[in-house]
């Protein structure tokens, strides 16, 4: 971790610029990275994670949990360039409480993002960008698009998938399919709240 005199916080991998293989099952592998307790006015945590392209998900099956609580409450960035998703299967809770207090500004999932073997996205985005919420900056600047690579064909399970989500705007794109979707009990529950 690089923490610069402005207080801006890097996490960047990966070291010495090798490649790094995640496993097929990859559940929590990033999860409470940069997470901080919140505590008054006073915060902690990562504003930007970078992988560099250099992390290989390629053969990963399970996401579920990947990026759980990372950067909350402080995170604002987050690029996910690179990432292979094709052959995973499970995204429950992917992005749960992933940054946080609306400060998010940009987030990415690269054009690679394949969501066509996924069959749950329980939880996926429950509390993205939302996580002690500050209610001084009550304002959301992310927009979240899920383009055509977002595609939702083979769900079964989207039971509050997009739960107090806090974003701009969402736009779901032509690849959101719900005629699989066995339940959406609580999936848009609170967003933007």
């Amino acid at each position: 971790r690089d923490v610069a005199v402005t207080g801006v916080q890097t996490c960047a991998l990966p070291i010495l610029g090798r490649t790094i293989y995640a496993n097929p099952d990859s559940r929590a592998l990033f999860s409470y990275i940069g997470y901080s307790v919140y505590s008054g006015n006073y915060h902690y945590g990562e504003e930007t994670i970078q992988f560099n392209g250099l992390l290989d998900t390629s053969k990963v099956t399970n996401m579920e949990t990947m990026f759980y609580m990372m950067g909350s409450p402080s995170m604002t960035k987050l690029n996910l360039t690179g990432f292979d998703t094709s052959n995973v299967t499970n995204m429950k809770s992917m992005f749960y409480n992933c940054g946080g207090r609306n400060d998010m500004t940009s987030f990415n999932l690269g054009s690679n993002f394949n969501t066509k073997n996924v069959y749950t996205m329980d939880f996926m985005f429950d509390g993205f960008n939302h996580y002690y919420m500050d209610l001084s900056n009550a304002s959301p600047t992310l927009e979240l698009e899920l383009d055509s690579k977002f595609n939702t064909s083979n769900v079964t399970s989207m039971t509050s998938m997009f739960e107090q989500l806090c974003v701009k705007s969402l736009k779901l794109g032509e690849g959101f399919d719900t005629s699989n979707v066995r339940d959406m009990s609580w999936m848009f529950c609170g967003m933007g709240s």
